[in-house]
């Protein structure tokens, strides 16, 4: 069955659409300025999108499970994407989140297997839950300093990730947030930092040294459970003012306060 590209032309609002089994390129073109909740959830045969600049969000879902789909073009004219928006896009390895965006929500990009590389842009000030979870060729990550909290599970089974940046600004880090990094080998907790969410690096099995900044005031249980390359930690605080015992820390690793390193 010959494939086909799909123009959309003169349409203010893209609304839920059926899947359209022979469609691999879709181009919106002006005048559209919304791309709906699902508009093109379960495209399977959809393999490049282009956006023209007169759209300015895309909703919930929109182009979830475009298991194809390999690339996306979003202009700077985007200034809101929804939850799940491109969430088990199977084969995306390639997309550029726009400068216009502040916020990346929930399983924005969860399940893209293929995307290696993303950059944040510098106005974006929250991460959501599950946003790159198991995005599993991702190898590294710079968070933006504009950015203060990172969500629930947000990288969590990305297992290629072994390099990490945090921001200055970033003031928590949530629940199982790095989870199953299994590539990671160290990380870096900046100073502003005042809590680490339980199960946070849990399981991050290369992880060998911990950087922890003098902000931190509570680590979570089971913070490095199952880190069990851990060796060494660093902590910018005076010793004992930070509770360590539900850590799951391995009884090997050696643990440097302030004044020590």
């Amino acid at each position: 069955m010959n494939k086909t590209t799909l123009i959309i032309n003169n349409v203010p609002k893209i609304v839920e659409c059926n899947p359209a089994k022979i469609v691999e390129k879709i181009i919106i073109s002006d005048n559209t300025t919304e791309i709906g909740d699902s508009a093109f959830y379960e495209w399977g045969a959809v393999e490049e999108v282009f956006i023209s600049d007169s759209v300015t969000s895309i909703g919930i879902g929109a182009f979830e499970r475009c298991t194809s789909l390999r690339k996306v073009t979003i202009p700077n004219s985007v200034t809101s994407i929804g939850e799940h928006a491109f969430s088990w896009c199977l084969r995306l390895s390639e997309v550029n989140i726009p400068d216009s965006i502040t916020e990346i929500r929930e399983d924005t990009f969860g399940g893209c297997r293929a995307l290696e590389r993303v950059t944040i842009p510098e106005k974006v000030t929250s991460i959501g839950d599950s946003a790159f979870e198991c995005c599993t060729s991702l190898t590294e990550i710079t968070i933006p300093d504009n950015v203060t909290s990172i969500g629930y599970m947000t990288f969590s089974h990305c297992s290629s990730l072994a390099s990490i940046t945090l921001g200055n600004n970033l003031t928590s880090i949530g629940n199982i947030a790095f989870g199953w990094c299994k590539s990671l080998s160290s990380i870096a907790i900046p100073s502003k930092v005042t809590s680490i969410g339980k199960c946070a690096f849990h399981w991050c099995s290369s992880l060998e040294s911990v950087h922890i900044g003098k902000g931190v005031t509570s680590i979570g249980k089971s913070a490095f459970e199952g880190c069990t390359s851990l060796k060494y930690i660093y902590i910018d605080k005076d010793k004992g003012s930070l509770d360590l015992n539900n850590a799951c820390i391995p009884e090997t690793c050696e643990i440097y306060w302030k004044g020590e390193f």
